[in-house]
């Protein structure tokens, strides 16, 4: 029997449309006080030498069945400049962090600690640039607001991603005058704490991300991230040192290891043949793109949320490459037809949808956790593999794709037979 396992990967939205300072906003714009608390934030945190910042975040899932889920993460960044971090993942009640990154001015060592795997790069300029083109890192922070503190472009990126964004006062919280924001991501909604302008820092964060989950149905994820800060130093230089033990392994990135179990067994083989109905009545057939396509995979359920948040942003971003000769096929696993069209009507998508009622494909593939997406080449063969639903896995899908395109492929071929 399949068994495929839900993953709740928690997202971060932060904060668009930039407003000019004496005019009101525009219907759907930004208050321009949001934009300037973000600037006074990124002037507070390049001034000060080191901090040490603990978040907690409570996650629940609420829904119309009784099945509803919640539990709590524990992230920690030490910054002590320049160029020296350390981060800090601890899912649950956990003794033990389940990853640790650390920086020392030149490498940026990653270490997750249920495999003993860990992986070393050249730490660039900024720890934010250490960690852009890490995927296990950037799925493992996701929500807890660490990964956006330490981009320089922060107040860019609030232009960019949010809006209808609005100040609504301020508000006693733990003792604490807060100043206290509304924003919207992608429809969601957000409100966020950040302190006065004698110490302008986040304080708490909350998220409300409402997904379909059947015919007038609908469950709520709900993120509170509280933040707990120690500004000062210095940081004891132990920090930022990394002690592996002895049986850890070093690999070229933790995220593509992890994701080579059963379906990562297939990079650089022949992609298994398709034999699927799609929702549309038509067949799937891998052959028929042979030579002359490259094709995606995506092996998702409207029951994963994270399936909910990957499906819109891989349309979104595979639109380009479609006269270019990138198709792709968004398999749904186990769900009866009506189930599958409200998932699309609701999401306003217009996807190849082939169907798995039993798990033939799934199985083939290897797949036990979803979404997973599964990179073809042209002429057949299994190119790449990705889990998860973060930014970080849409941009290396497009820059594979890219390669793909151009004649270039990305895994090495088999070893032919002796």
């Amino acid at each position: 029997m399949l068994s495929i396992v839900p993953t709740l990967l928690l997202a971060l939205a932060v904060p668009t449309t930039p407003v000019q300072e004496d005019a009101p906003p525009a219907p759907g714009a930004n208050d321009p006080k949001l934009i300037a608390a973000y600037e006074r934030l990124v002037e507070y945190l390049a001034g000060l030498e080191a901090f040490d910042l603990t978040v907690r975040l409570d996650w629940k899932v609420e829904g119309p069945r009784d099945d509803d889920q919640a539990g709590t993460n524990l992230y920690r960044l030490q910054v002590q400049r320049p160029g020296h971090f350390r981060i800090e993942v601890r899912p649950g009640d956990r003794p033990e962090p389940s990853l640790i990154v650390v920086g020392d001015g030149q490498t940026a060592t990653t270490f997750y600690t249920a495999r003993a795997l860990y992986s070393q790069a050249e730490q660039l300029n900024d720890p934010a640039a250490a960690l852009e083109r890490n995927p296990i890192v950037a799925i493992s922070i996701s929500g807890s607001l660490i990964d956006t503190l330490m981009r320089p472009d922060l107040v860019d990126l609030v232009q960019s991603h949010a809006t209808d964004g609005a100040f609504l006062g301020t508000e006693e919280v733990e003792g604490q005058t807060l100043d206290r924001y509304s924003l919207s991501w992608r429809g969601d909604e957000e409100e966020l704490w950040i302190g006065p302008d004698a110490e302008p820092l986040p304080r708490k964060l909350v998220r409300i991300l409402t997904v379909p989950s059947g015919e007038d149905r609908a469950d709520r994820l709900i993120t509170t991230a509280t933040f707990d800060w120690t500004l000062g130093g210095p940081i004891p230089d132990e920090a930022f040192a990394l002690e592996l033990p002895d049986d850890a392994k070093e690999v070229e990135d933790i995220y593509s290891a992890l994701a080579n179990g059963a379906t990562g067994t297939l990079i650089g083989g022949p992609a298994p043949e398709l034999d699927l109905n799609r929702l549309d009545g038509s067949k799937t057939n891998l052959a028929f793109h042979a030579n002359r396509d490259v094709v995606v995979l995506c092996f998702w359920a409207s029951w994963a949320n994270p399936c909910l948040d990957l499906l819109p942003r891989l349309s979104t971003a595979l639109k380009p490459y479609r006269e270019r000769g990138v198709v792709c096929d968004a398999i749904n696993v186990g769900e009866e037809p009506d189930e599958i069209r409200r998932t699309l009507d609701a999401l306003e998508l217009d996807l190849a949808v082939p169907l798995d009622p039993d798990g033939r494909a799934t199985d083939a593939y290897g797949v036990t956790s979803i979404p997973t997406l599964v990179l073809i080449a042209r002429d057949g063969t299994v190119q790449a593999v990705h889990l998860g639903t973060g930014d970080a896995v849409l941009d290396t899908l497009t820059t594979q794709l890219d390669t793909l395109l151009d004649g270039r492929p990305i895994a090495p071929a088999p070893a032919p037979a002796p």
